[in-house]
């Protein structure tokens, strides 16, 4: 895919696996929480979602104010 469309993806975000020992601060505090809620593991669907609010959330802290503005800025 990428060998492909190279430059239709410039700019794109796409999702990957989820490795929740992983040693990245952000990922640590994600499953840290979720355990303390859940008193489970994560699953990538989980954070999948998360990691969806999180970019959400952030459209919004720069200055997002309606739905149609988080499109815009997440697309």
């Amino acid at each position: 895919l990428f060998r492909w469309a190279k430059h239709d993806l410039d700019g794109h975000i796409f999702v990957d696996g989820f490795f929740p020992n992983s040693p990245d601060p952000n990922i640590q505090m994600f499953v840290q929480r979720y355990r303390s809620q859940f008193q489970k593991e994560p699953s990538l669907f989980a954070f999948q979602a998360y990691d969806a609010a999180t970019m959400v959330m952030e459209t919004i802290r720069q200055g997002a104010q309606s739905g149609q503005g988080v499109w815009d800025q997440l697309v």
